[in-house]
C-alpha cells in the first residue's frame, strides 16, 4: 500500500518562532492521538535558519491527509498561528508524493525521539535515473541497518529531483554513518548522476 507524504517548509516571523512551535507541537499531539490515518508527524528546526521549521508527515493515504487538511485540529492551528507564519501555502510544500514500502518510506519511527536529522535535496541527471535509483535504494536499505538510523528515506520530489531524510540519535551516529562503505561508495557514484551541487540541510527535533 501507498503512503501519503508530505515535506513542508514552515516559514515562520522570527519573533513568533515560539509561539508557532507550541501551538505546533499541541497539532501534532491532536492529529497523532484523534487521526487514525496520521502515522508520522515530526517537526524539525532547520539549525541554520532557525525560523525555518521542517515538517515530515505521512499518512495511510491520500484520503487520510484530506481528512487531516480539514479536521478540527487543523482549523485550531491556523487560528493560533494567524499572522505568525509567513507562508502555509502550496509554496511551502517541498513534496507531496505517495510512496510505498519498504524501498523508500519507514513509517515504524516514533515520533517522540529526540533526534539531529539530515535532509538531503539533489537533482539528477535526465538520462541517469535508473542508474541512481539503483545504488541509492543500496544506500537506504543498508543505513537502516545502522544502529543509530531512527530512519533513512529516499523521495521523489519531481521527475528527477529527490530527497533524502536522514535521522539519527545523535552526533555519533551521524559520523559513523559518513565513515560506512556504503555512504563512501554511494558517493563515489553519485557525481556521475547529479545534476548541479546537493542541497544539505541540518536539522534538529522539537519534540
Amino acid at each position: 500500500m501507498s503512503r501519503h507524504v508530505i515535506l513542508a517548509n514552515v516559514d515562520v516571523v522570527p519573533e513568533c518562532r515560539e509561539k508557532v512551535l507550541t501551538a505546533l507541537l499541541e497539532h501534532r499531539d491532536r492529529c497523532l492521538r484523534e487521526e487514525a490515518g496520521t502515522l508520522v508527524f515530526d517537526v524539525f528546526l532547520a539549525l541554520d535558519t532557525p525560523h525555518h521549521i521542517l515538517l515530515y508527515e505521512v499518512y495511510e493515504d491520500r484520503a487520510a491527509f484530506d481528512i487531516h487538511l480539514d479536521g478540527s485540529s487543523m482549523v485550531i492551528f491556523r487560528q493560533q498561528t494567524m499572522d505568525q507564519i509567513k507562508d502555509m501555502a502550496g509554496g511551502a510544500v517541498i513534496l507531496a508524493v505517495d510512496a510505498a514500502d519498504p524501498v523508500t518510506l519507514d513509517t515504524t519511527f516514533k515520533s517522540r525521539k529526540k533526534l539531529i536529522a539530515i535532509l538531503a535535496r539533489v537533482k539528477i541527471k535526465t538520462d541517469s535515473t535508473s542508474h541512481f535509483l539503483e545504488v541509492a535504494s543500496k544506500l537506504v536499505a543498508a543505513s537502516r541497518t545502522e544502529p543509530g538510523s531512527l530512519g533513512y528515506e529516499l523521495l521523489r520530489e519531481s521527475e528527477n529531483r529527490y530527497s533524502f531524510l536522514e535521522r539519527y540519535v545523535g552526533e555519533a551516529a551521524l559520523e559513523a554513518h559518513k565513515k560506512t562503505e556504503h555512504f563512501r561508495t554511494f558517493g563515489r557514484q553519485l557525481g556521475d548522476y547529479m545534476d548541479g551541487k546537493p542541497e544539505i540541510i541540518r536539522l534538529e527535533s522539537v519534540t
